[in-house]
């Protein structure tokens, strides 16, 4: 028994296999002790080291075995794609194009029937989502100089993922203006931003920090290193891409005192999108203007302590 999960895209994308993988490799090594389980992709190995299990570089791969293949059986191996834009249709429903949760879970409902046919096994497949959400063994990165800052930074703290996007997720920018704005309108927080802009000749802009100072030193990036650090964040704002998919994770998704911004041209983009439940809480706002999105974040952090269940907040009016 011998499986390679392979994905080619995105640290987004390979992330949204990650909890489903490990519940796989938890099920199929107590079916076969010997079975052998690899992974691919063409990012940093290290952002899913905590896996457990062998690399392959993405040469590697048989070169008949293209982007739009589910599925391949080579020598042996049981290659298994865990891009969902392979699965088109048959897992996001017309009028989506991105992942979330309830295509995710079609989607790897079609890989654990492939992988009971092929190997004649009877893997356990549940319909609750929240058994499939991933967790990050953080002590398998460099999380020392982040770990030190949280520490003394403890409470009101806001990650701001303000990167740009990669796959038309929304128009918003770096965010420079919004996250000055509410700086100088929360004085007690600190808003931690992974992509730099300027802050000289700005008032009020001390309580600005960059991931990338806080987690200096890192090689090979710190996509996991940010995540650890939203962990001890009350509110967590992101675009649906990089670094704000790996902060959902069980112990902020499970958090009643966290609340997370999603900012996407649809409500479908978030991961939680049809989802109830979760103890969080979750806001999206489908603008581009920046007042808007401000308002949604604003909202966000003056809600803090509702505790109400997980059920999707559109902030914006026209929606």
């Amino acid at each position: 028994m011998k499986i390679v999960f392979f994905n080619r895209w995105h640290n987004g994308d390979v992330f949204s296999a990650k909890g489903y993988i490990q519940d796989l490799i938890q099920q199929l090594r107590g079916i076969n002790p010997q079975v052998e389980i690899s992974h691919c992709q063409i990012n940093p190995y290290k952002t899913m080291v905590d896996l457990g299990i062998n690399h392959i570089p993405a040469e590697e791969l048989p070169p008949g075995l293209l982007d739009q293949h589910r599925f391949g059986d080579v020598n042996g191996i049981f290659y298994i794609n865990t891009w969902i834009g392979s699965y088109g249709n048959d897992a996001i429903p017309p009028g989506e194009q991105h992942a979330n949760y309830p295509s995710l879970h079609t989607m790897w409902r079609q890989i654990y029937d492939h992988l009971n046919k092929r190997y004649s096994i009877q893997l356990e497949f549940t319909e609750d989502v929240g058994r499939y959400i991933a967790t990050s063994d953080w002590v398998q990165w460099q999380i020392a100089n982040a770990f030190t800052w949280v520490s003394q930074n403890a409470n009101n703290n806001v990650l701001v993922c303000n990167g740009l996007v990669r796959s038309t997720q929304t128009n918003v920018g770096l965010m420079d203006d919004i996250v000055r704005q509410l700086a100088a309108e929360y004085r007690e927080h600190r808003f931690i931003c992974t992509n730099r802009f300027s802050t000289e000749g700005f008032p009020h802009t001390d309580n600005i920090y960059f991931t990338d100072d806080i987690n200096r030193g890192c090689v090979d990036g710190d996509i996991n290193e940010i995540a650890f650090i939203s962990t001890r964040c009350d509110v967590i704002i992101g675009k649906n891409s990089g670094p704000f998919m790996f902060t959902h994770v069980k112990e902020n998704l499970l958090d009643p005192n966290k609340a997370f911004v999603s900012l996407s041209h649809r409500p479908s983009d978030s991961y939680v999108f049809g989802i109830k439940g979760f103890p969080c809480r979750y806001y999206h706002s489908s603008s581009d203007d920046s007042p808007t999105v401000t308002a949604a974040i604003r909202r966000a952090i003056d809600e803090k302590g509702s505790k109400s269940p997980l059920e999707m907040i559109i902030t914006d009016p026209t929606t």
